[in-house]
């Protein structure tokens, strides 16, 4: 009798493109029930190996909406299994023993939907802990016999204690028009000193090699804004929490840097600032680009999840040293 392989591969680029095309399908054959479609498990943290299976969790409006459905589903490859264990939730598999991709479909706000996505999240913000978690399930597939059974007793543990730590430091973003009263304005020279300062912060949290003083980075933004760049400081309730720097071209418009404050961040902030950044600022008949350091997978993540495709890597050499 033919059975599931267990293994872990390295990490595939192509996965998110390959949740995107598939939760393009899922949006057409589900209409309106599928309310948010996330990409969770492994192969949605950058650079972590992971069985070469796309974990996709749905919203629905109702599970009886979905259940009525289930026809479109077999149409589009997947075989519907019910809750199959876990209250709340509708599961289906697509691939049969080459399982290709795995769905958990829970109604909108259901907390299994925040289990989910506290502990994707959690993984993404912290890549140490996702390289543990990659190797515990690299020594336990080796070892299981192919028995999924032993495979997930053998990091129960581990996943547990991860996904209370991960729950405990999640907060939810709610919608964009009732999670903030974030406002914007147009920087001027005046505000320099503090847009070098931040900048500042932001190269030490990115693990950037630039090696400048705050007063170099002030005479930069000086030199920055008086040219053909333009920066927006979001703020809330008076604190500043955020800002951006950008440039509009003929044809683009390449957004330099984005910086949410250290004690404001998990809160939805970057993403309304850029909400607000495409929404009332950009035209949108522009090409939007931005550069993301390759080994800050936390970013790469963060802007995937606003809308940015990967589009080049840059490459260098670096002269020796002297």
């Amino acid at each position: 009798m033919s059975i599931r392989i267990i293994e872990i591969v390295p990490y595939n680029p192509a996965w998110p493109k390959t949740f995107e095309k598939e939760a393009e399908l899922l949006h057409q054959a589900l209409g309106g029930v599928a309310e948010k479609i996330h990409h969770i498990g492994s192969t949605a943290i950058p650079g972590l190996g992971a069985k070469p299976i796309i974990d996709i969790l749905i919203e629905v409006s109702s599970l009886e909406a979905l259940d009525a459905l289930n026809g479109k589903m077999e149409s589009i490859g997947y075989e519907p299994k019910g809750e199959l264990g876990i209250s709340r939730r509708r599961y289906f598999q697509k691939g049969g023993l080459d399982r290709t991709h795995q769905i958990h479909a829970f109604q909108s706000g259901d907390s299994h939907v925040v289990r989910h996505l506290a502990f994707r999240d959690y993984l993404r913000d912290n890549p140490e802990t996702a390289r543990e978690y990659e190797q515990l399930k690299t020594a336990v597939a080796k070892t299981c016999g192919n028995d999924l059974g032993r495979y997930c007793d053998g990091k129960d543990e581990f996943v547990k204690r991860l996904e209370a730590k991960a729950l405990q430091s999640y907060k939810q973003v709610q919608p964009l028009s009732h999670s903030t009263t974030m406002t914007f304005r147009f920087a001027t020279p005046d505000d320099c000193p503090l847009l070098a300062g931040l900048n500042h912060q932001l190269i030490r949290d990115e693990g950037h090699r630039n090696q400048m003083t705050v007063p170099e980075l002030e005479q930069r933004m000086r030199g920055w804004l008086s040219s053909e760049y333009r920066a927006v400081i979001f703020e809330d309730g008076g604190d500043v929490v955020a800002y951006g720097l950008y440039r509009e071209q003929a044809e683009e418009i390449y957004l330099r840097q984005l910086f949410v404050a250290r004690n404001r961040r998990r809160q939805g902030i970057g993403r309304r600032a850029v909400e607000i950044l495409r929404s009332q600022i950009w035209p949108k008949n522009k090409r939007l680009t931005v550069d993301v350091l390759v080994h800050n997978t936390a970013a790469v993540a963060f802007w995937r999840a606003t809308g940015y495709k990967d589009y080049c890597l840059m490459l260098e050499i670096m002269p020796p040293s002297v």
